[in-house]
């Protein structure tokens, strides 16, 4: 009798649990889709006054006599704008993120010039922290390289972000850039990015690529 008991208790018990894991399980998507919804709906919105910024830098750098700072700074808004602007229109694809369909736009691009441009805008940045960005890409050998110039911007900002996030006032980060060729029309590109922060431990460099 006492066997019976426990049996159908837990019977009940399960019953409970279940129902509360698809409460749970419905509030998740509920929660994902109302995420999914809002950052569409801030996308677009971002992407209206992000165009009209790039418009107005556009009609400024046409302006005669423009000085050449000035010229260099609309330059660079230019490239920061267009830059956000490809990572909006990434998020306003949320359907093809979630389901991993993610597409590669591929491009060739001038290496050493879509470097520098990297390095212009992550340069400011670690100035105003007292870091100085030194870069070498002297060691490119192919200056055009096929790429998704969107995705490969995102791995650079984030290692150069990061570099920066980490680093004291005072110190120095060193950004070298080298291809060796692999084979007919095909390089491959080997960054390091030095700085003088606080490293990784051993622990976290086992899961770093996790």
């Amino acid at each position: 009798l006492m066997m019976t008991t426990f049996v159908i208790f837990n019977a009940r018990k399960i019953i409970k649990l279940n129902r509360q894991l698809r409460a749970e399980v419905i509030r998740a998507d509920e929660s994902n889709a109302a995420k999914s919804e809002f950052l569409s709906r801030m996308s677009h919105d971002i992407r209206t006054p992000l165009n009209a910024i790039l418009g107005f830098a556009s009609l400024a750098r046409e302006e005669p006599d423009v000085p050449p700072q000035s010229a260099d700074y609309l330059e660079k808004i230019d490239t920061s704008g267009r830059y956000l602007l490809g990572l909006i229109n990434d998020v306003l694809d949320m359907s093809k993120i979630e389901s991993g369909k993610v597409e590669l736009h591929e491009e060739s691009v001038n290496c050493q010039k879509f470097l520098n441009q990297i390095a212009d805008v992550n340069r400011a940045e670690a100035a105003d922290k007292g870091i100085r960005l030194i870069t070498d890409f002297s060691g490119i050998q192919e200056c055009w390289i096929i790429m998704d110039k969107l995705r490969t911007r995102q791995i650079y900002a984030n290692l150069i972000s990061n570099a920066i996030k980490f680093s004291k006032s005072g110190t120095e980060i060193h950004w070298t850039v080298n291809t060796e060729s692999t084979g007919p029309g095909t390089v491959q590109v080997i960054t390091v990015i030095d700085d003088q922060g606080c490293g990784m431990s051993e622990a976290f460099l086992k899961k770093i690529f996790q």
